[in-house]
């Protein structure tokens, strides 16, 4: 029997469209992880400019309304990442969307005018509190950061979600807060591409993974860089571990630098142990502060090998100030005995000091925020601020009048005939066998305080 072509023809039509409609959505819906978000892809040739173009839709629920955000990216990991990010706008039923990339794990930042085009066709927020947006990236595989493939069948992407941050802004360069909740999938691109017409990507209102011929997409790429000790790909966790080698690294180097403060106290008590006092703090907090960055270093290469953050390249000078600092604090011991009064190396560990302590802390800081610290660690961080400093300036204080810490707890006063007190080069730096040595001599603890021979 002969087959009309008028038969055929609504057949053939109506398989084009389901074959180019073909849903490719990824969605990660976890109450644990406080994640509602789906995204669906779809790319197209464009048939003014022969290039493909992109089209994307977010759709993603907010904890609280007005606070949060959420973020689809093109690629195996936040460097170079090409990304579409989403949060509640400046007024109610407004949504603000901003394209971003970053270096390595840094705060991403609105692209660059050489990216590709973005158009941002259509927002909404639908009567379950779902907020959409519908993106289009005209010929978004120019983007040169990381590869778009719309044709490959296991194209990487990356999505990432935070939910406490308050945002509620128009504004595009919003600086964000680290994500809470991240993860990857490999899309099969192909399965949505049409060589011809116009495709607008669409979430389904099954909020499930639909993504056919998953089994052929290959193995899952690295995900975004995170400093998290958890690692699986099915579910990770920005969230650090109280124990974890992240939290074991910030708490070394706290402690380290928090021990020093009271090093340069106790060097400055006045006491006749003073240098012993020094010592022992000082190469504790410094033992602490050297394996903390070491384990720094570690994290850093287990997270990719990026160095490109203040925070990781002051943690890596710190390793050798730290060590040149016992090295030259020991030479200073050494001369001061010999010469009996101060010399460059004095100073030299003095002022270098003086700048790991202050260096160091602020990096303290910095780790904090890379790291995306909830509330209790930045208020301990503060509390170590305050404490060192209510140590530090009344120790300064009393120096400056000639007094040490004993005898201003004292109420001591200091003789006008007396030799200014200087710990870092009188007796403090004489340990207990050099001090019974000048008494055999029958010189005391004030012969020697008055500079007497």
């Amino acid at each position: 029997m002969k087959t009309s072509w008028l038969t055929i023809l609504p057949v053939w039509l109506l398989g084009t469209i389901v074959t180019a409609s073909t849903p490719l959505q990824y969605c990660s819906v976890d109450a644990e992880e406080k994640t509602d978000l789906c995204f669906a892809v779809a790319s197209f040739k464009n048939s003014t400019t022969q290039a493909n173009d992109l089209s994307l839709h977010i759709s993603t629920k907010f904890v609280v309304d007005a606070t949060g955000w959420a973020s689809v990216a093109i690629g195996p990991k936040m460097d170079n990442a090409l990304m579409f990010i989403m949060y509640p706008g400046g007024e109610q039923g407004r949504i603000t969307v901003s394209t971003r990339t970053t270096r390595y794990h840094a705060i991403p930042k609105v692209v660059s005018e050489d990216a590709p085009e973005t158009h941002v066709t259509k927002t909404w927020i639908d009567d379950t509190g779902l907020y959409n947006a519908q993106i289009m990236c005209y010929n978004c595989e120019s983007w040169s950061g990381t590869t778009l493939d719309v044709m490959s069948p296991s194209q990487p992407w990356i999505w990432a979600t935070n939910w406490d941050q308050p945002t509620h802004s128009d504004d595009v360069h919003l600086k964000l807060r680290p994500h809470n909740a991240k993860g990857f999938t490999m899309l099969n691109m192909a399965s949505s591409y049409s060589e011809s017409g116009d495709i607008i990507a669409q979430v389904s209102t099954q909020r499930i993974t639909q993504e056919p011929n998953t089994d052929d997409a290959g193995p899952a790429p690295p995900t975004m860089q995170d400093e998290s000790d958890d690692h699986h790909p099915a579910k990770e966790h920005h969230k650090h571990s109280a124990f974890g080698l992240v939290s074991l690294h910030g708490f070394l180097l706290s402690f380290g630098f928090f021990a020093l403060t009271f090093g340069v106290l106790g060097i400055r008590s006045g006491s006749s142990k003073s240098y012993k006092i020094h010592w022992t703090i000082q190469t504790g907090g410094g033992s602490a502060i050297v394996v903390g960055c070491l384990m720094g270093i570690y994290l850093s290469y287990k997270h990719g090998g990026h160095f490109g953050t203040f925070h990781q390249w002051i943690g890596l000078s710190m390793i050798p100030s730290v060590i040149i600092q016992g090295l030259l604090g020991y030479l200073h011991h050494v001369n001061y005995l010999k010469y009996g009064r101060r010399t460059a190396v004095s100073y030299y560990h003095i002022w270098l000091g003086r700048a790991a302590l202050i260096i160091g802390n602020l990096n303290v800081g910095f780790g904090l925020n890379l790291a995306g610290a909830e509330s209790f660690k930045w208020f301990t961080w503060y509390a170590g601020l305050a404490i060192q400093l209510s140590v530090l300036i009344p120790m300064w204080y009393f120096y400056a009048r000639g007094k040490t810490i004993l005898d201003a707890v004292r109420n001591k006063p200091v003789a006008k005939d007396v030799v200014r007190y200087e710990s870092v080069e009188q007796d403090a730096f004489i340990v207990d066998d050099e001090l019974d040595e000048f008494e055999d001599e029958g010189l005391g603890h004030d012969d020697l305080k008055n500079g007497k021979d």
